[in-house]
């Protein structure tokens, strides 16, 4: 999830041009109404498939989502609200308060949602500041040896606090995928820029996908290798993701409801 916030904060600084109302629309256009849809969605399979399910779900938790973020889709949830206080901070501001409230957690109370935002507001900011650090120091950002250097330091990581991995976790992503797309490796380039352009739809039904592999292949078939299921789960939810976004864009399934669904109509087309 780190990973996730600061490339939302990559993108933080295009979306705040315009006024506050231009601002919150686009917000609850992007991220508030795919949110409760998708929650809805969830909580409706899964009380369809309840027998099979360790953590039950009722309509209540549906009803609740808008206090309590619902499971993986806290996400979304957080990053609403994360942008709100970017947007009336401006970038200066929110990172000073990232970082104070960031290395203050443990001090802070429990309430509602405040650990989360604390947890991710830091990366949050650090993304929001990216660009303008790579457009002075991306020559020595991108470096061979600095890469080697964050690769042997990423596969290590068990040794390290967790705030550290998910730093260097960060830079390992960044730099990796500027040496793919450096490099020009076409399949990887292709199936990396197809899932960063439909990353909103994949990130919305990938979990549904993988809770139903999960019930075919762990309760009715019984195969229980955790670490194989969860890459099984991924690359299978990932398909099932790319056969949904195909059919759709095929047969023009949904046309007229698909930027509701995923929060903005240039997510359909691509």
């Amino acid at each position: 999830m780190p990973l996730m916030f600061f490339i939302s904060g990559i993108f933080i600084n295009n979306s705040i041009k315009g006024g506050f109302q231009s601002f919150v629309r686009k917000k609850i256009n992007r991220l508030v109404v795919p949110y409760f849809i998708w929650v809805f969605i969830t909580v409706f399979i899964k009380i369809l498939t309840s027998r099979y399910q360790y953590h039950q779900r009722t309509w209540v938790d549906f009803f609740l989502s808008p206090f309590i973020p619902f499971e993986q889709y806290y996400f979304i949830y957080v990053a609403f609200f994360l942008s709100l206080f970017y947007f009336f901070l401006g970038q200066k501001d929110f990172l000073f308060f990232a970082c104070v409230s960031y290395f203050s957690i443990k001090i802070i109370p429990d309430v509602w949602v405040t650990r989360l935002l604390v947890s991710f507001a830091l990366y949050f900011a650090l993304g929001s500041v990216f660009n303008q650090f790579t457009e002075k120091y991306g020559n020595c950002f991108y470096k061979k040896s600095y890469a080697i250097f964050t690769y042997v330091i990423f596969i290590l990581h068990s040794f390290m606090l967790s705030s550290m991995v998910a730093f260097i976790g960060i830079l390992f992503t960044l730099q990796f995928s500027h040496l793919i797309f450096t490099k020009k490796i076409f399949s990887v380039c292709t199936i990396l820029d197809w899932c960063g352009r439909k990353s909103m739809q994949i990130y919305c039904m990938h979990p549904i996908f993988m809770g139903i592999i999960r019930i075919i292949s762990h309760k009715i078939i019984g195969i229980d290798y955790p670490y194989l299921m969860t890459i099984t789960q991924l690359i299978f939810a990932l398909v099932l993701c790319w056969l949904v976004l195909k059919v759709c864009a095929t047969y023009d399934v949904l046309n007229n409801i698909q930027s509701i669904i995923w929060g903005d109509k240039n997510l359909v087309k691509g």
